[in-house]
This record gives structure tokens, C-alpha cells and sequence, in this order.
């Protein structure tokens, strides 16, 4: 029998039709997972702490993708500048997730540990 969390990563919620099976979903949050280009996932106990109704629940907004990620509000307009604005063939990789005057975000893996 395998151990607790090789069961819980083999069995992601990581679509809508198993996010359903626990929670509700809000027209705006159908929207966001259909729309934007997310990889996201989390655990069936993680899913199961999600209150099942209330969108503003901080463990679902933790876990499920928003329109609003796409609202660029404190980050540099252009933020990646390295890429598209440097004249040299250093190679670096994909992984700058939002780039601000004073640090960079950044994405170290495809899917959320959660």
C-alpha cells in the first residue's frame, strides 16, 4: 500500500471536473481555469479544506487561478526585460514569473506543492 502523500499526489484535483466533486464553483473561477494557461493542483485533503460555497475562501483563492493574476499592478510594464532587450546569447532559463524595480519572481517548478 503506498504511503499517504504518493496517494494524495497521484490523485491531484487538477481539473474541473474533480474540483467540482468538492467545491462549488464560482462563474469567475470556471472562467480563470478555462481561460488562462495555469498549471494547477492540490491535494484531495487540501481540496477538502476548501469551504465548499464561499469563493473568498482563503484556501481556494491559495489554490485555484484568477483573472486577476493577469493585472500587472506593481511589476515593470515590460518585466521581461533581460529577454527581449539584451544583445548577448547568454542562455537563461524560462522561469521569471513577474519582474519588479527592485526583485523578480520566479518559477521554480510547473506545479504548486500544494
Amino acid at each position: 500500500m503506498p504511503e499517504e502523500w504518493l496517494k494524495q499526489m497521484q490523485n491531484q484535483v487538477n481539473s474541473l471536473d474533480r474540483l467540482e466533486k468538492y467545491i462549488n464553483l464560482s462563474d469567475d473561477e470556471k472562467r480563470a481555469i478555462e481561460t488562462l494557461k495555469t498549471k494547477w493542483g492540490v491535494s484531495p485533503y487540501f481540496a477538502s479544506l476548501m469551504d465548499k460555497d464561499d469563493p473568498n475562501c482563503p484556501i481556494r483563492k491559495q489554490v485555484i487561478p484568477s483573472m486577476q493574476e493577469q493585472v500587472n499592478e506593481f511589476g515593470m510594464d515590460n518585466y521581461l526585460v533581460w529577454k527581449e532587450n539584451r544583445s548577448t546569447e547568454e542562455v537563461r532559463p524560462d522561469s521569471i514569473a513577474r519582474q519588479y524595480h527592485d526583485r523578480i519572481a520566479f518559477t521554480v517548478v510547473e506545479t504548486c506543492a500544494i
